[in-house]
């Protein structure tokens, strides 16, 4: 007889259910913003990091939060 294995929920569960209500509950405990942008932010800032790397493009991390803020929506709670 094989125990139950235990699953942890989907990782689009968590962005719809959690992530939402754990900032607002930051925000009302602390009294500051809370800004949240979706996984794929990761993807783009590795993106925009590598091509600063091998000279494609500026390598100031100004330039790069320009661009990353530009092309990922964030949501302030």
């Amino acid at each position: 007889m094989h125990p139950k294995k235990f699953r942890l929920p989907s990782q689009r569960w968590w962005r719809r259910q959690l992530e939402p209500a754990i900032c607002q509950l930051t925000t009302d405990r602390t009294g500051l913003a809370v800004s949240a942008s979706p996984a794929e932010a990761t993807a783009v800032g590795n993106f925009v990091a590598q091509t600063a790397a091998s000279g494609i493009s500026e390598a100031s991390s100004t330039a790069q939060r320009v661009f990353v803020a530009g092309n990922v929506a964030v949501e302030t709670y």
